[in-house]
């Protein structure tokens, strides 16, 4: 609901390209509970699916971008996604800044002042809410807008791309 993408490709196709880097990977299970829910998917939704189906003393956890973390609080039910999960916040490379003081700014003054940092966990924590804790990625700079860009330039993507989920996509005929 929060994204107005143009030339991007259909949500089936992204399902299948998702299974194919997960295909070979045990462990993982791919989900297609959005694509077959009704109207806009929310994330609220998608966890309360999955919290339904899991096991007593199984933690689920959110994996978000700062990006994405920095909207939070315009998500629906965001407080609800805050108390029912912990949020994992990958800083993106390039990110400029200190990510630790930002996303210390961000939580107190957008979503409740009483948040802090746990020294010991690691973590943002909050009486009422799931810890928050901040994770860098590797160094490479990649993006799906950056690989759109270079598949309708005809360059190389190699670098970003499984050679089956390239394949899949060449195929296709996807972001051309």
């Amino acid at each position: 609901p929060h994204k107005t993408l143009k030339h991007v490709s259909d949500a089936a196709d992204r399902l299948n390209m998702t299974r194919i880097c997960f295909e070979k990977r045990p462990g993982f299970v791919v989900s297609d509970v959005e694509l077959n829910r009704r109207g806009p998917s929310y994330t609220i939704d998608t966890i309360n699916h999955f919290r339904a189906l899991s096991q007593p003393g199984q933690c689920l956890k959110l994996i978000m971008g700062t990006d994405a973390f920095f909207e939070l609080h315009t998500w629906r039910s965001f407080r609800n996604i805050l108390a029912a999960v912990p949020l994992i916040v990958m800083k993106r490379p390039g990110s400029d800044g200190d990510l630790m003081a930002a996303a210390e700014r961000y939580l107190i003054t957008r979503v409740d002042p009483a948040w802090s940092f746990d020294s010991a966990g690691g973590c943002f924590v909050h009486g009422a809410f799931k810890p928050v804790f901040l994770h860098g990625v590797c160094p490479t700079d990649e993006s799906s807008t950056e690989i759109r860009r270079r598949i309708k330039n005809n360059l190389d993507v190699s670098a970003f791309l499984l050679p089956e989920v390239a394949a899949y996509i060449g195929k296709k005929g996807l972001y051309r």
